[in-house]
């Protein structure tokens, strides 16, 4: 038998200290890029990332390493959850470079739901799930300790990083997405863990401990001097789900409830947090209903759970098992289209000023020399957030001076790019951005030296169509092995109440 990682105090040390700089490192970067555009890949907050996975694979490595000097590969070989974790860690580095490759190929496709960011997410999602499932199988005060932490990386990779855009104020698409996205990557997350958990209270504690590591990184990335992202607040919502094992409440119960109070939570949260992303009346109501639909997705995953044991798990299909990838394979290509500041051939550079005032900017672009921008003219100001994009006119007032104003009608970081054109060669037209704020009062916002670049275009070719299936597949692939694998644990018994007869 494999010797329990839970009894490996090293190990763990190594592989939650791995963990959470890889989580450190992916907030990192998010800010980089939006502050910054892109940039070489051995960047500080690339390497904190995968520095952070590798430390946690070579973790599971020498886990397994030890394994197999001791009992052989065959036994190591057999030990799903060793399989998964150390599958999860080599898809999530491999990851890596087929990004870079993408970013350079279709450059504005490049946002956090796009093919090769969701082969890192599932990467992740694998290393963890099978780390929970490992976890869960140690006893007493420790067991639930572990698996409690387990369960946070869990949410932190799946349900923060898929909604990472939204939460750090540079949303690709609508509002109306955010919440039903966090129904259905916290639900799944939620059934995993309660399917494994045997203590109360285990979907809350997890939510606790998630709350707590993204409040850890919000503080570093203000030390850094960076913006923090939104701060989760799951655990009611999580508290509802372990009273409805309790309880024994059926699925679509569960999905209910678990949906109302997600947004009864969160509707006001944003409100009050005046980050720029605020649902209204309407967006609730188009929401909700798409919300609680994947919320019941998310806790069919697995059948079971959450709910007390009363029978044997029932043979796992394929169909079932199938489930969330086929959601995932329907949804994300047509969504997964948005843009990626800075990605393209450096002409030069540009100093890029603008003075927000009452939801509108006036933008000031100076090209630099040595550039040439004798055949330069004004084509337009246009503003992206959140599936908008906005145009206004831009003029050349001096000889490498362009200027316009453009109305950002929502609070909230915007991306504003001065586009031009190249009157001797029309096919060309460069660009610049900048990073703006709205709805904050007068702020003024600058960048001496920002690139002045040919933006990649992202077309839409048979390479691109066949690389976007594959990686889905990739995803597809291991979201069912997730599902398999767990759906073949009998479901976590509670302990029995006092007095009682047992769950």
């Amino acid at each position: 038998m494999i010797e329990p990682l839970g009894n490996r105090t090293g190990l763990l040390v190594a592989l939650f200290s791995g963990y959470t700089l890889a989580v450190l490192g992916g907030y990192w970067d998010a800010e980089w890029h939006t502050i910054l555009g892109r940039d070489n890949w051995i960047v500080a907050p690339h390497l904190a990332m995968y520095v952070g996975v590798s430390a946690a694979g070579t973790t599971l490595v020498a886990w397994a390493a030890g394994a197999m000097f001791r009992l052989g590969p065959s036994v190591a070989l057999r030990h799903a959850p060793l399989c998964l974790a150390v599958a999860g860690a080599g898809l999530t580095l491999s990851a890596a470079p087929v990004d870079n490759l993408w970013h350079l190929a279709f450059s504005r496709d490049t946002v956090i739901w796009s093919p090769p960011h969701l082969v890192g997410v599932v990467g992740v999602l694998g290393l963890t799930a099978g780390v929970l499932l490992e976890l869960s199988r140690t006893p007493g005060r420790r067991g639930r300790v572990l698996t409690t932490l387990a369960g946070a990386g869990l949410l932190a990779a799946l349900s923060s990083t898929l909604v990472m855009e939204y939460e750090t104020d540079v949303p690709q698409f609508a509002a109306l997405w955010y919440l039903p996205v966090v129904a259905l990557s916290s639900s799944f997350v939620f059934a995993l863990i309660l399917r494994v958990a045997a203590f109360e209270w285990a979907a809350a504690s997890a939510a606790a401990a998630h709350m707590v590591l993204m409040i850890g990184v919000s503080v570093t990335l203000v030390a850094l001097d960076y913006g923090a992202p939104l701060v989760p607040l799951l655990v009611v919502p999580a508290a509802v789900l372990d009273v409805g094992r309790r309880a024994g409440w059926s699925r679509p119960r569960c999905a209910a409830a678990f949906t109302l109070v997600l947004y009864a939570v969160y509707v006001p949260y944003l409100g009050l947090a005046r980050t720029g992303l605020e649902l209204d009346l309407e967006t609730v109501a188009a929401g909700l209903p798409i919300a609680a639909v994947a919320s019941w997705l998310g806790l069919m995953m697995l059948p079971g759970a959450p709910g007390r044991a009363r029978r044997a798990p029932r043979r796992v299909t394929a169909p079932s098992a199938a489930t969330l990838a086929l959601v995932l394979l329907v949804l994300v290509p047509a969504l997964a289209l948005a843009h990626d500041p800075g990605q393209g051939d450096e002409i030069g550079k540009a100093r890029m000023v603008a003075t927000v005032s009452d939801e509108r900017a006036t933008v000031v672009s100076q090209v630099l020399p040595p550039a040439d921008c004798s055949d330069l003219a004004a084509r337009r100001l246009t503003a992206r957030r959140a599936g908008v994009e906005r145009h206004a006119p831009l003029r050349k007032t001096g000889p490498c001076r362009f200027e316009g104003a453009i109305a950002l009608p929502q609070r909230g970081r915007w991306f504003v790019y001065a586009e031009l054109r190249d009157a001797s060669r029309p096919e060309e037209r460069p660009e610049s951005w900048l990073l703006v704020r709205s709805g904050v009062g007068e702020r003024r916002f600058a960048e001496a030296r920002r690139s002045l670049y040919l933006p990649n275009r992202s077309p839409s070719t048979t390479a691109k169509s066949i690389s976007s299936v594959a990686m889905y597949l990739i995803v597809a692939a291991l979201v069912g092995g997730v599902v398999v694998l767990f759906r073949r644990q009998p479901p976590a018994r509670l302990p029995a109440p006092a007095g009682g007869e047992g769950a």
